[in-house]
C-alpha cells in the first residue's frame, strides 16, 4: 500500500544520498567493475527518486519518515 510506496521511495533516495559518488554506490551495493553500466543505471534511478522525494517532502519531513520507517 501507501506505506510500501513511501518506504521504497525513501530507501531509494537514501541509497543515493548516503553515497558520495558512483564508486561509493558500487562498493556499498556490491557492484564490480564489470557491472559498472548496471550500477550507473541504478545509481541514476536512485538519484531521480531522491529528487522526487525532495520535491514532495522537506528535510525535516524526510527525517521524520526515516524515524517512522526505522523498523519497517
Amino acid at each position: 500500500g501507501k506505506d510500501d510506496f513511501l518506504y521504497a521511495l525513501l530507501m531509494d533516495g537514501m541509497a543515493y544520498e548516503n553515497c558520495f559518488n558512483l564508486a561509493d554506490f558500487m562498493d556499498e551495493f556490491g557492484y564490480d567493475y564489470d557491472h559498472r553500466k548496471e550500477a550507473e543505471k541504478a545509481y541514476k534511478a536512485c538519484e531521480r527518486q531522491n529528487n522526487k522525494l525532495h520535491r514532495l517532502f522537506t528535510y525535516d519531513e524526510i527525517n521524520r519518515l526515516q524515524e517512522e520507517f526505522a523498523d519497517f
